[in-house]
């Protein structure tokens, strides 16, 4: 299988990430009587944690219970996700 089949896959299962949180976003936030306790304006579409005062780079989501994210704001953020992609590029060539 060549490298362009893996980056076709790659898109779609991105693609496909991006439906269902978006889905998961429509169903849990945007239903009426929600009671979600948070501010809304530092979440992007809902799912991505964006807030410049915050300095931890690791974020309870919004429903504490369905885990942690990341900070977007923080250029930390960037460096682990390019650190991750890095990583995993090293050891499929090996």
């Amino acid at each position: 299988m060549g490298l362009g089949n893996y980056i076709l896959i790659g898109l779609a299962f991105l693609i496909f990430l991006v439906m269902i949180l978006e889905l998961r976003h429509k169903i849990l936030v945007e239903r009426p009587g929600n009671t979600i306790a948070d501010n809304m304006n530092v979440w992007k579409w809902g799912i991505f944690y964006f807030n410049s005062a915050d300095s931890r780079i690791f974020v309870p989501k919004r429903i504490a219970s369905l885990g942690w994210t990341l900070n977007f704001a923080r250029p930390g953020t960037y460096l682990l996700i390019l650190g991750f992609i890095l990583f995993v590029a090293l050891v499929r060539c090996l």
